[in-house]
């Protein structure tokens, strides 16, 4: 299964509002990242969760996790994000 042409899939890690997360092998880094898809938007969703995405990189933030990328292939939205290991029952 591939997000994208430069990762494959692994699995899938959630499911929420926006879209699904998959922890993903980024294939040029040799890399585990997370892949956030982007589904049922419209395109002044997608134009917002673009500029979010941006704001989001030049924010270095314990508490924000890091984006690497915002892409589309064949029409499917997606961030490219630092993949965090842990519970989330260890959040709070």
């Amino acid at each position: 299964r591939h997000v994208s042409v430069m990762t494959t899939t692994r699995s899938k890690i959630g499911r929420g509002g926006m879209g699904v997360v998959y922890k993903c092998r980024q294939k040029s880094l040799d890399k585990i990242v997370a892949i956030k898809t982007i589904t049922g938007r419209a395109a002044t969703d997608i134009d917002r969760i673009h500029k979010e995405a941006q704001r989001a990189a030049h924010l270095p933030h314990p508490n924000i996790v890091i984006v690497h990328d915002v892409k589309a292939h064949k029409g499917q939205h997606f961030r490219g994000l630092f993949f965090l290991k842990c519970r989330l029952s260890s959040w709070g």
